[in-house]
């Protein structure tokens, strides 16, 4: 049976492998396309301007952009891979943009991979066995948007990874009281937040749980008290105050004030200027983008949370109000729905704490074979949920329905109101009528024809004509598939797909033996 430690290595190894194999392999977003440049601009000048994209003039009269600079600076060393790959491989001229896109992307499918790593670690902290650890991994890594957003080069898996790191450090320090663990707990939480700035609001829990629970001291010594009290909020706090420092330097250098931001309009009454109910409805309990639908396994947390608060008050508290208060606030922002996204975007790194509690319920002494079955179920309906996610892309979908290029600004309460409100429009039924009748093109030989066009001189996302544009709505979201329509596959292409899945099938074959033989012992 596998030890706990070899197990770790091989659950990053099967998702990495998965999220490698099924990415996307190009950066398509605005967002997305905009830290691309910041990060080409970091690397290859020095500079953290931008030629294009989503960004505003600084002083300078040059354009700056919105976002932080967290996800820029760490795929840094992606791009500079990137680099080396084009160098080494022969591309000509016109493929570049596309192989530094592609392997700068790859971020993404890492940090989402490490994120399902720390949640497995954050299960073993609390107790639970491995057979209800990894239940909890493979349901995250494959049952919820996770996956989807794995494919894309928004900092959806990167600020997952970096919070779900900075809580694993405190309950371990909790456990353990090494203070290393602090000083990891702080440099995860500030990387967070200069990844997005909103993720302020998540960390402030963390914050509060840090002063609550791992700060206070219980010693005979009042001089070892205090010098432990000083340590402890030393390790945990210079990495937040450097954090700080970071953020207003880079807040400076683009807008001129430490407080500008970035985020105009974004922050101001008008930018939060939803209706409460209608956030909450939407992210809760619509069609088009309701965090239950797009992860029915969290359905079980309503019940499991009651089993976790028992055993874990404060952390129940961390959890729930992490997960509560960025709700409430992206609830009554103005594109609360996180648009053109798989479901709801802003409320998916906080996914893995919700999904937490439902180790307790899977580990209670009342959990029989009723409530895996409902589990298993829950998990195998998000797997399927999933699958229409991965295998198109969500671009594709709104294009199909008519829904972009966009006729209505955000600010429009009918703003892709069919794929928010209305069911027989909803993105989960959508991507799987467009993946059975996609695959089914393709089975009868049918593939779209895209002309390839370089990026160079072009203030583009993608530079595709719009014939190409049309062709992809019968297409599949795989870099494989993407090369293939190009003409651009090359028969060494076939190991690169053939490693991946090897590396996918052994390590997965590990981690489902684990659990099978878990699972025995159980019983």
């Amino acid at each position: 049976m596998t030890k706990p430690r070899w197990l770790g290595l091989t659950v990053f190894l099967f998702f990495l492998s998965v999220y490698l194999l099924t990415t996307g392999g190009g950066i398509v977003s605005s967002d997305g396309n905009t830290m691309f440049l910041l990060t080409a601009g970091i690397v290859e000048r020095g500079t953290i301007s931008i030629p294009y994209g989503n960004g505003y003039p600084g002083p300078d009269g040059r354009l700056y952009p919105k976002a932080g600079i967290g996800q820029a600076v760490l795929a840094a060393p992606f791009y500079m891979l990137g680099r080396a790959v084009y160098n080494a491989f022969g591309f000509g001229e016109v493929e570049k943009g596309y192989v530094l896109r592609f392997v700068t992307a790859t971020l993404e499918p890492f940090a989402a991979a490490v994120a399902v790593l720390l949640l497995l670690y954050l299960c073993f902290c609390l107790g639970y066995s491995v057979r209800t650890s990894l239940a909890l991994t493979l349901a995250f890594g494959l049952t919820t948007p996770i996956w989807v957003y794995s494919k894309s080069f928004l900092t959806e898996p990167l600020t997952t990874a970096l919070i779900l790191g900075s809580v694993l450090a405190l309950l371990t320090f909790k456990r353990s009281g090494r203070r290393r663990h602090l000083l990891l707990a702080g440099v995860c939480a500030a990387a967070c937040v200069l990844t997005k700035y909103a993720m302020a609001l998540a960390v402030v829990p963390v914050i509060v749980f840090f002063a609550g629970s791992c700060l206070p001291m219980k010693h005979r010594s009042s001089e070892l008290s205090t010098l432990s009290f000083v340590t402890r909020l030393l390790a945990f706090g210079i990495p937040l105050l450097v954090g700080v420092g970071v953020a207003f330097w880079y807040n400076h250098a683009r807008f001129g004030s430490i407080f500008a931001t970035g985020y105009g309009a974004e922050t101001s009454i008008e930018g939060f200027g939803t209706p409460l109910l209608v956030g909450l409805y939407g992210q809760l309990f619509s069609s088009g983008k309701s965090v239950f639908l797009y992860a029915p396994v969290l359905l079980a947390s309503l019940a499991g949370f009651v089993h976790f608060r028992r055993k874990f008050g404060a952390e129940a508290l961390l959890f729930l109000s992490v997960f509560v208060l960025n709700l409430l606030f992206y609830s009554k922002f103005l594109s609360w729905a996180g648009d053109g996204s798989w479901g709801p975007r802003y409320v998916i790194p906080f996914v893995p704490l919700l999904l937490v509690p439902v180790g307790s319920l899977l580990s209670s002494e009342h959990a029989g074979r009723l409530v895996w079955g409902a589990f298993v179920f829950l998990a195998l309906v998000g797997f399927a949920v999933q699958l229409g996610g991965v295998g198109i892309y969500f671009g594709s979908y709104l294009r199909e329905v008519g829904e972009y290029p966009y006729t209505r600004e955000f600010t429009d309460p009918l703003f892709l109101s069919k794929s928010h409100f209305v069911p027989n429009y909803s993105p989960v039924y959508g991507h799987w009528k467009m993946l059975a009748r996609n695959v089914g093109l393709h089975a009868e030989g049918k593939l779209p024809s895209v002309r390839v066009r370089s990026y160079e001189g072009r203030e583009v996302r993608l530079p595709l004509d719009e014939a190409s544009r049309k062709e992809l709505l019968t297409g599949l979201d795989f870099w494989f598939t993407y090369l293939r329509y190009a003409g651009k596959w090359r028969a060494q292409y076939w190991a690169v797909v053939a490693f991946l899945a090897a590396v996918a099938a052994a390590s997965g074959w590990f981690v489902f033996r684990n659990l099978s033989a878990r699972r025995q012992a159980a019983t």
